[in-house]
């Protein structure tokens, strides 16, 4: 069997073959993968005779100038997930974003975007249009990405099914990825993150953050460990337990770095409330308008929202919920956090998420709109 690098890079040139296939002629500039895949690193491990592939394809397609991009985007949004071949099982799929030039060099710089320019790999067209963006040393990386990538993680492990089997291993995959992530976060504070696995692994043990303490560097020791024999580790491991290991371990560094982060020594409630820009009546205002496109909203709907939901911001909101639940449930601030939970309910119901738990419309709003 090929390598499972070897397999990923021909999976990316099939949905590249059929996106250059099903758009307009000319309209591609270029398509290239970045993430994990441009770097060249490929989680999987094989069980019972099947390679899973855990890792997903950071796609992305550049439109070329006059090109018609929302139906680019129509394009990629309608491509069906092509078949695996034997003995492969595809556990996660393309993340495929098209942009023009503008929308591209005004990418954030995060740990999935650092060194794209070096780091990633052409599939079609132009490779100057990737080679010539700015900004992209992962030394610059904004320290507030730290929370950023803490939340993610939070809101997507918060909705792992923790069973067995395939989709028990998918989750042991995340629940492993979140506890590096813990140490990418504390890089990032530190200034010494790097794009790499292997280089962030040295740089753990040569240039530890002072913000891990002794528990959690050990448990940052062993996932570095367990990510260099991931199907070995995983068959010794349960998926809900190490959920849940990793959740704390994801919220506590959260709770770490937070108050350093935004110079802000004060209680869960309060961190929260400032990753939320509480009282920004103007920008969290402009963000309800921007996002009724995704949502599907009129104009009149989203500006009879601004009275009541410009209190925070609906993006960040969303996508700090699940964390914010944990910390609350954790240090028994329930009380404390009532009203941005009671916001979160108020922002899904307006915009038509009213089926489910909270946690369900939160993830289904924060999907559409992100």
């Amino acid at each position: 069997m090929s390598s499972a690098l070897d397999i990923q890079q021909e999976r990316a040139r099939a949905i590249t073959r059929e996106l250059v296939a099903r758009a307009p002629a000319g309209s591609i500039a270029c398509i290239f993968a970045g993430g994990s895949l441009g770097r060249g690193e490929v989680w999987a491990a094989e069980f019972d005779g099947t390679l899973d592939v855990y890792s997903d394809i950071d796609l992305y397609v550049i439109a070329t100038p006059g090109a018609a991009v929302l139906e680019l985007r129509r394009v990629a949004s309608a491509l069906v997930s092509l078949p695996a071949p034997d003995g492969v099982r595809f556990q996660r799929g393309a993340d495929i974003g098209v942009y023009t030039p503008a929308d591209l060099a005004a990418q954030p710089l995060r740990p999935g975007t650092a060194e794209l320019d070096t780091r990633h790999l052409l599939l079609f067209g132009d490779d100057s249009i990737a080679r010539a963006l700015p900004g992209r040393e992962a030394a610059r990386i904004p320290v507030e990405e730290a929370l950023y990538l803490l939340e993610n993680r939070a809101l997507e492990l918060s909705a792992a099914p923790a069973g067995a089997g395939p989709e028990g291993r998918l989750v042991l995959a995340q629940a492993l990825k979140a506890r590096l992530d813990v140490y990418a976060a504390h890089a990032i504070v530190a200034g010494t993150f790097a794009p790499t696995l292997a280089e962030r692994a040295r740089r753990f043990s040569s240039e530890t953050p002072s913000t891990l303490d002794d528990a959690a560097r050990e448990q940052v020791a062993a996932a570095f460990e367990a990510a260099s024999d991931i199907g070995s580790w995983m068959r010794t491991r349960d998926a809900a337990t190490e959920r849940e290991t990793a959740l704390a371990a994801v919220v506590d560094a959260w709770r770490t770095l937070a108050p350093r982060v935004l110079r802000l020594p004060a209680s869960p409630a309060e961190l929260v409330a400032r990753r939320c820009r509480a009282g920004d009546m103007v920008a969290n205002g402009q963000e309800i308008v921007r996002i009724r496109h995704a949502t599907g909203a009129s104009l009149l709907r989203a500006a009879s929202a601004l009275p009541r939901l410009a209190a925070l911001s609906p993006v960040a909101a969303l996508r700090i919920d699940a964390l914010a639940r944990i910390l609350a449930a954790a240090s028994g601030a329930d009380n404390d956090m009532a009203s941005h939970f009671a916001y979160v309910d108020r922002l899904t119901q307006h915009f038509g998420f009213t089926n489910g738990t909270p946690d369900e419309r939160v993830r289904r709003m924060y999907a559409a709109i992100s």
